[in-house]
């Protein structure tokens, strides 16, 4: 998992959005999968959810034992 970051100008003013996005292997080969749209963040907001895709990309591969 990792945070995309989507950039959009409106009325003259650059907006940036991140989403929540996952990779998958497919037979058409690598995909990503958007789990969740976040909308704006804040620094210490893209802090936390960069850590939390950190976290559960682990806890797939089977190394939770790293975040005890």
């Amino acid at each position: 998992m990792f945070l995309r970051e989507y950039h959009r100008t409106k009325d003259g003013k650059r907006h940036t959005y991140f989403a929540l996005v996952e990779s998958q292997q497919t037979e058409r080969g690598p995909r990503q999968r958007i789990v969740a749209q976040l909308g704006g963040l804040t620094r210490d907001q893209q802090r936390s959810w960069r850590r939390t895709a950190i976290f559960h990309a682990a806890v797939r591969l089977g190394r939770e034992g790293l975040f005890a």
